[in-house]
């Protein structure tokens, strides 16, 4: 299976291409109208909300999952959402997928809306929420409704086989099978059939033999109903013994979350807006004081020239990031937004990865060249690449805004060192140093290299590597007003200072000589400077952080390692991580290293996902690269 099979960065996302007649959008791709010339309002709301029997799903479920294929103009989402707006009760949720080989543009979005007034303010919601025009799993929260989208960019064909969900309703293309054959292949089929269960429905304007034969074939059982519109017949359908049985709502359990750094307060505000019961225990005083507590932490990718498997989950993380921290922040407190600097070895790169998958043409287009060395009146003609997508941030600010936001909807205990978990039915006993237990149904271990001290994830091979930013006197005369990156980073900061970072070291290594290499690496960011200037330094800030040795994070369910001795399924197959036993209801969410600020939202999400049994917002190929269990696959498969 090829490194590009997670997401196809090869072919780039082409914008549905449009002709209007009157109000109606024409696909010059498909020659077919997107809806009806009548009423398209009355057609959707009949074919896919009725059809469904949404009203009555939405009042007597905690938790609807709907899948569509063919997003187009987000019709059936705004009627959807403003369905569930109204009758969905409290604590609910909706989980929303759809998929678009071709999105709108912003520009034809707006022309269709400024024909729904009544669907003005949802569809403001989702136009200021869209992602990025690039390939794969896009996660949109909307949290005031209780509504999480997942839009997926691409071919259904090569995304659907990697969703993890269980679907209750699909609303199926709208154009068809004649138009755009490649929806209604077998293929499509066979994974609506994986995704449903006995009391999924389905709906479509399509009444073709191709559509019937494949429906059937899935599991369901269809009927032709009377059609508005300029159509005659409709289709519904209904998920027949043939398929898996409902999984049960997920029940909310008390949580406990071990650590309250940036990683623990992003998963507890997840699960919090899920309806969990979450109490967070530090053995610090107070917020921040681990590696949370940085001065300054940079957000961006971390690609490699062939965008492997751990470089295509960089991005997804990155591009979560970058709406995250934006949703999170208040006023001046965060940079995130002010252009990075590549040097030119990483610029190098970078074009050739932009030249190797044309799919990532829209950041080519947002990027540009950048002599930044003449920008700093430094003696060097050097080109570099300037990369607008992305900044730094004020880790400890964000840590106390997120602080801020759980303190009461959230318990917190300060001071709590974790030394013993205790499995006890399906619960788990937490004794800490100070003498007194607590029993929670699901426990997480978010305290970075503290999951070496516990007897169930002891041999989870973690390591504690030291990270030191020194703040710097300016050069005189010196405005630096971007961000420069590798090796290492060096940000403004105030009129007078700048942030160099960040080592990446054994805790061994002394202040001074960390500073040297601070000072080294300083060198390397501009090689034909005038070094014979001296720059002071102001303080400096060293913490340490969990790494493992892939220098991939620990986020899913934690490994048991004594009752995993051998779990090979026989001569000449290969174990997998679905093999694995795991410690029920323990999860671990750490080893996120120097490059936490950049993928600990993202995998908030991921977790929070995985605890709750919902939609998972990665392809399965990317959530196995962090799976836990991974380290003590590779030990099995090795014998």
């Amino acid at each position: 299976m090829s490194n590009q099979d997670a997401i196809d960065w090869r072919t780039p996302i082409q914008p549905a291409e449009i002709t209007w007649y009157g109000d109606i959008p024409i696909s010059r791709q498909f020659d077919e109208g997107y809806f009806s010339d009548t009423d398209p309002i009355l057609e959707a709301s009949v074919t896919y909300i009725q059809a469904n029997r949404l009203v009555e799903r939405f009042r007597s479920n905690q938790q609807v999952t709907i899948a569509e294929l063919g997003f187009g103009f987000g019709l059936n989402f705004l009627l959807t959402a403003q369905l569930w707006q109204r009758t969905a009760p409290e604590r609910s949720w909706l989980d929303y997928i759809a998929f678009e080989l071709h999105p709108v543009t912003i520009i034809d979005l707006q022309k269709a809306y400024s024909h729904w007034p009544q669907l003005s303010v949802l569809g403001e919601e989702l136009l200021a929420s869209l992602p990025l025009p690039v390939p794969g799993y896009h996660l949109v929260s909307f949290e005031a409704l209780r509504i999480r989208c997942l839009l997926v960019y691409g071919d259904a064909r090569h995304y659907l086989p990697q969703l993890q969900a269980q679907i209750d309703c699909w609303f199926l293309d709208a154009f068809s099978p004649k138009r755009n054959f490649e929806l209604w292949q077998p293929e499509i089929f066979s994974q609506i059939s994986r995704l449903s269960h006995r009391h999924s429905t389905l709906s479509t304007y399509s009444v073709a033999r191709t559509v019937k034969d494949g429906i059937t074939a899935a599991g369901f059982h269809y009927r032709l109903l009377s059609a508005t519109g300029r159509k005659r017949q409709r289709l519904v359908a209904d998920g027949t013994e043939a398929l898996a049985p409902k999984r049960k709502d997920s029940v909310k359990q008390s949580t406990a979350i071990i650590g309250s750094g940036v990683a623990g307060l992003c998963l507890a505000r997840e699960l919090q807006f899920r309806g969990y019961e979450v109490t967070l225990f530090d053995t610090a005083k107070t917020v921040g004081s681990g590696a949370s507590g940085a001065p300054v932490a940079v957000v961006r990718p971390w690609l490699s020239k062939d965008l492997n498997l751990d470089a295509q989950w960089s991005l997804l993380c990155y591009l979560t990031a970058l709406k995250y921290w934006s949703r999170s922040s208040r006023g001046s407190d965060r940079l995130l937004g002010q252009p990075l600097i590549l040097r030119k070895k990483e610029g190098q790169d970078f074009r050739e990865l932009l030249h190797n998958f044309p799919a990532l043409r829209y950041l080519a287009s947002l990027v540009r060249e950048a002599i930044t060395t003449q920008q700093m009146n430094l003696k060097t003609d050097q080109e570099d690449l300037c990369f607008p997508f992305g900044g730094w941030i004020h880790p400890r600010r964000l840590a106390h805004e997120l602080f801020t936001e759980l303190e009461e909807k959230c318990t917190f205990h300060f001071d709590h060192q974790l030394t013993q978990l205790i499995a006890v039915d399906s619960h788990w006993a937490c004794q800490f140093k100070q003498k007194n237990e607590r029993i929670f149904d699901q426990v997480i271990i978010a305290n970075a290299t503290g999951i070496s001290q516990l007897k169930q994830t002891v041999q989870i091979p973690v390591q504690s590597i030291a990270g030191q930013i020194n703040q710097i006197s300016a050069l005189p005369k010196e405005n630096l007003q971007n961000g420069i990156c590798q090796p290492g980073f060096l940000l403004p900061g105030n009129t007078n200072s700048w942030h160099l970072g960040a080592t990446f070291e054994p805790d061994t290594l002394s202040v001074s000589q960390a500073t040297e290499q601070l000072n080294t690496q300083f060198r390397k960011l501009f090689p034909d400077c005038d070094h014979s200037v001296i720059f002071e330094m102001q303080s400096y800030w060293r913490n340490a952080r969990a790494c493992t040795l892939d220098h991939l994070p620990l986020v899913g369910a934690a490994p048991n390692y004594y009752e995993n001795t051998n779990i090979s399924s026989g001569r000449g197959t290969k174990s997998t991580l679905a093999d694995l036993t795991v410690h029920p209801n323990l999860y671990l969410f750490s080893g996120f290293g120097s490059r936490g600020f950049t993928t600990i939202p993202a995998s908030a999400n991921f977790l929070a996902s995985l605890i709750d049994h919902t939609v998972s917002p990665w392809p399965k190929r990317l959530s196995e690269r962090v799976n836990p269990g991974r380290f003590l696959l590779r030990q099995q498969q090795k014998r």
